[in-house]
């Protein structure tokens, strides 16, 4: 309601501290009780370990490949485990409590977009408190509540767009500090790629509503690309890259309508989230038609760049994660109406029904709304991966390694330590066969290794490879046939759509190739022989020395103009059909 202060202005009341709390116990309760780490969190781990250890952020010991797509959430988990904390827990901690922090920083945000001086006139205020119905529709939905933990990057995420958006409303009407909030801005691509969409955003509302003046807009903009800028040139003369490991592997600059769509459908359809969207986007809609027109521009800039981030997810095909991908777009469309006035009385018996609609709707997402059994992955190639490591464990909340040591995962990781004495190449026996064009029993070759950094004992090449590298340290070299973490894997030629992330795998024979000294068991494969042709000169030779060579000035500046063409390098997974194409180039 309308409040007299003591300089006689009447000002809007806050929202109510009962309400404002309820949806963040909420969500900090869900959170905690279906707390988990998933597979893909201890590639991030292995990752802070290496750098900790001296050996750079890097997945495997000698060869610098960019095998996260989260810089920041690499620091700060970096920076907990420099402290000493344990990085499981650290890295569940931290994401739960960036989570619940930006709801919390939502609420707040979105109460100041709501203030008096944001109205056309004292008289068409709203009359009541303010209400965080936005705020208990987001902390209603199962997937943000797996994904608040999980040990990836999407806590701090929420935490950034809603830290975003609070600066960007103090900034243009002139309470906080532009410089300040230009920097968090730029930050959105080192949080996650992607988010470099809401970066644009809030980075075009600072220069149509900040302060007057070309220049003074353009150092701010200036200021915002200082530290992605810096990174992208860490990135380039380090990794000789222009985008992380990752995003070569999954072809993200590819587009995969007909997924993306079925990925949406997968998130939106199981929570009908169509229904609180569109009552509360009627119900901001109004409130902001008698608002001015800087508030109106306020509340559209999250809402523009969750449409396009949610666009842009869908191009590339959504996630094999149920949810995780839009949970950033749909967290987004929700700021401006985190809290939301009570309208005056003329209003109030719609706004009743509205609001009862509502509650209605988080109540039976909140209790009765789930992912189907494995997230219709065998229609779509998605998976509800919380449901899956929960059964795989039989562990309701697996967060250590511990955890997974009963489950198919934890015994690989077992099996590697077990093997990893001396210097060896471990190879599957029945598929090697295989591309050599023969037939062998199941079980493992070993093969005397190339000579490698002294600190690796072993190389295994394996399909999926989060908990069991992160469960062998350094002492192991594990080769992501899929592409995540390996500099050859992610720049094979894309021949099939299929689930998003696991589209590519690279063949053995390149393995033994790259590793295995000469060995009677090898010599004689014409797919290891080609794969050997291929490696020994033109652009993967190239490669490898951009990534193996030690790191130099010299090197550096070398990779930084080798990056863009390393970028666009891409080649048949058959090695004879390999070599026989770079051999030209």
């Amino acid at each position: 309601m309308l409040q007299d202060s003591a300089d006689g202005v009447r000002r809007e009341a806050p929202p109510l501290p009962g309400f404002t709390a309820l949806p963040v116990i909420l969500l900090a309760a869900m959170a905690w009780r279906r707390r988990w780490i998933c597979d893909d969190a201890f590639i991030d781990l292995r990752v802070v370990e290496n750098l900790l250890a001296g050996f750079g952020p890097v997945f495997n010991v000698g060869e610098r490949v960019e095998a996260y797509t989260n810089p920041l959430w690499v620091a700060l988990l970096t920076g907990w485990a420099a402290l000493g904390g344990p990085l499981e827990s650290g890295a569940l901690l931290l994401g739960a409590l960036c989570a619940v922090a930006g709801l919390a920083m939502a609420q707040r945000a979105a109460g100041s977009l709501w203030r008096p001086g944001n109205r056309e006139g004292v008289g068409r205020a709203a009359s009541g408190p303010l209400l965080p119905l936005g705020a208990l529709v987001f902390a209603s939905v199962p997937a943000a509540w797996d994904f608040c933990t999980s040990g990836l990057e999407t806590g701090l995420a929420l935490a950034w767009l809603a830290g975003s958006f609070g600066l960007l409303v103090h900034a243009v009407s002139g309470r906080g500090a532009l410089a300040a909030a230009a920097i968090v801005f730029g930050l959105g691509p080192l949080v996650r790629p992607d988010l470099g969409i809401f970066s644009l955003t809030f980075l075009g509302a600072l220069w149509v509503a900040g302060p007057p003046g070309a220049v003074r807009k353009t150092a701010l903009l200036a200021l915002a690309g200082v530290v992605p800028a810096a990174y992208q040139v860490f990135r380039m003369g380090y990794f000789a890259a222009l985008v992380p490991n990752t995003a070569l592997a999954k072809e993200a600059g590819l587009a995969n309508w007909q997924q993306g769509w079925a990925y949406l459908l997968d998130t939106a359809g199981t929570y009908q989230l169509w229904v609180p969207l569109a009552v509360l986007a009627v119900w901001g809609g109004l409130e902001l038609s008698r608002r001015s027109r800087t508030a109106r521009l306020l509340a559209a800039v999250p809402a523009l760049g969750a449409l396009l981030s949610a666009l842009y997810v869908v191009r590339v095909g959504g996630d094999f994660m149920h949810g995780r991908m839009l949970l950033p777009a749909l967290f987004a469309a929700l700021l401006p109406v985190s809290v939301v006035p009570w309208p005056a009385a003329g209003a109030r018996c719609r706004a009743g029904m509205a609001a009862v609609l509502l509650a209605s709707w988080c109540l039976v997402c909140a209790v009765a709304l789930r992912p189907a059994s494995g997230g219709g992955f065998e229609a779509v190639g998605v998976a509800d991966e919380r449901g899956f490591y929960v059964k795989m464990t039989g562990c309701e909340n697996p967060v250590s390694a511990e955890d997974f040591a009963g489950s198919i995962r934890g015994e690989v990781a077992e099996g590697i330590r077990a093997m990893a004495g001396g210097r060896q190449l471990r190879l599957e026996r029945r598929a090697l066969a295989r591309e050599c064009g023969g037939d062998s029993p199941m079980g493992f070759s070993f093969y005397p290794m190339r000579p490698r950094d002294p600190a690796v004992t072993m190389v295994a090449p394996l399909g999926f490879i989060g908990l069991e590298s992160f469960s062998n340290g350094h002492r192991v070299h594990i080769v992501d046939r899929a592409g995540l973490a390996d500099p050859l894997a992610s720049r094979l030629q894309l021949t099939i759509r299929k689930r998003p992330g696991h589209e590519k795998r690279l063949p053995l024979a390149w393995v033994a190739a790259r590793f295995a000294q000469p060995h009677p068991g090898l010599d004689g494969c014409a797919a290891v022989q080609a794969a050997r042709v291929a490696l020994a000169g033109g652009p993967l030779r190239e490669l490898l020395e951009a990534i193996e060579q030690p790191l130099t000035a010299a090197r550096f500046r070398a990779n930084l103009a080798l990056a863009p063409r390393l970028h666009r390098l891409r080649f048949p997974a058959d090695p004879a059909a390999a070599a026989r194409e770079l051999a030209g180039r």
